[in-house]
């Protein structure tokens, strides 16, 4: 960026390098620099677009700030811009389904199916889509038929699809069998470890089960990565880190803060050596956990504060340890803002490892601690349209 200023590709990587990072208000500027130094891109002309991932980046960002009327607002730019752009419109629609504007949402998406006609994956969106408005008994028709008539990847995805639906519904052995399912047909693992990154969904179940032994050894299995060597340290720290916090928090759940101090530190050397900004603050969670267990939830919500990579698309457990830890302190308000900006997210990712149903249930407390009926009724009310089979 510095060196060779006439080239694209020195903004373009600096701003996702500070993404990565975490560093989002500082990648932008790089990113618009990518999208008025590359006009040809925009009209079709080059090669390459490097502006349209410089677009793309500009909207992920804002969405990871938790900026989603920005989002959307980059989104709606880049669409005038590039009105048959089917990336544009996807953007769009992840957009408005993390506001809750699920109708809209779907008509995004229609044009987007009608720009990309190669892509064959409407009845899993059209699953997902159901499962994030909670429509959970259409979902299910839908990911059953597609586990009928789909090709042998769609059918796997729609099992992984099926579990977290069933996971938001409380439906936890139903959800442990598609979990089971879907990693035995499941094997496209980049890494190598005793049990494959496929297991991630069936450990996770049993951790909501409350079987958390199993969960924090089925989490051990999977964090023992080594990888082929072509897959770099960094991508080994990360994904190590990863599965070793989730089997931490199974831990710190049966009481075991003995092993968890001795976490803290390798989950910040592990973190150090990731390039993911995430995995740097894990650390802090796991620190947090520890604190809260030994009666200092002062300092325990300080470290959760610092474990936040994104308010809405971060480590979501974060989120819900910060609301109870602040609901404990008598901070109702605290904890109404951390539940908030986590249904604010995906159900994916880094967002995966706790359901909407039981934010929605600690969101309910929190909205009755702090004297607000009204919304504590209507979060009860969610809680028991998804529980009620």
């Amino acid at each position: 960026a510095i060196r060779y200023p006439d080239e694209v590709e020195g903004p373009l990587y600096a701003g996702i390098a500070a993404t990565v990072e975490g560093r989002f208000p500082a990648a932008i500027p790089y990113f618009r620099r990518v999208v008025a130094m590359d006009s040809l891109g925009l009209r079709g002309e080059g090669a390459r677009c490097a502006a349209c991932e410089a677009l793309e980046q500009i909207v992920a960002v804002y969405q990871q700030m938790d900026s989603l009327a920005a989002a959307e607002r980059e989104a709606r730019a880049w669409i005038r811009l590039q009105p048959k752009s089917a990336r544009a419109w996807i953007w769009l629609v992840a957009v408005l389904d993390y506001q809750g504007r699920h109708e809209e949402a779907l008509g995004a998406y229609h044009t987007f199916a009608t720009l990309a006609p190669e892509y064959d994956g409407g009845l899993l969106f059209l699953a997902g889509h159901r499962i994030a408005e909670g429509s959970y008994g259409e979902a299910e028709r839908i990911l059953r038929e597609v586990g009928h008539i789909g090709t042998e990847a769609q059918k796997g995805e729609a099992l992984w699809q099926l579990a977290l639906s069933l996971r938001q519904q409380g439906r936890f052995a139903e959800a442990l069998d598609a979990a089971r399912r879907f990693r035995a047909v499941w094997h496209d693992d980049a890494y190598q470890s005793q049990a494959p990154y496929s297991a991630l969904m069936q450990a996770q179940v049993l951790f909501e089960m409350g079987r958390y032994r199993e969960s924090a050894a089925l989490f051990d299995s999977i964090a023992g990565v080594s990888g082929p060597p072509e897959v770099p340290s960094s991508m080994r720290a990360k994904a190590r880190v990863w599965a070793l916090t989730h089997a931490a928090t199974a831990r710190a759940a049966m009481g075991d803060t003995a092993s968890l101090a001795a976490e803290v530190e390798e989950a910040r050397a592990l973190g150090a050596r990731s390039g993911h900004g995430r995995d740097r603050l894990l650390h802090h969670y796991l620190r947090g956990l520890l604190l809260a267990a030994r009666g200092r939830p002062e300092e325990a919500v300080a470290e959760y504060r610092q474990a936040m990579s994104s308010p809405n698309t971060g480590y979501t457990r974060v989120n819900l340890e910060l609301a109870r830890t602040s609901l404990r302190l008598g901070r109702p308000r605290d904890a109404i803002d951390a539940l908030r900006a986590a249904l604010r997210g995906g159900l994916e990712g880094s967002n995966l490892y706790v359901t909407r149903t039981e934010l929605h249930q600690v969101l309910a407390q929190a909205y009755e601690a702090a004297g607000v009926r009204d919304s504590a009724a209507a979060e009860r009310r969610l809680v028991a349209a998804a529980l009620r089979k």
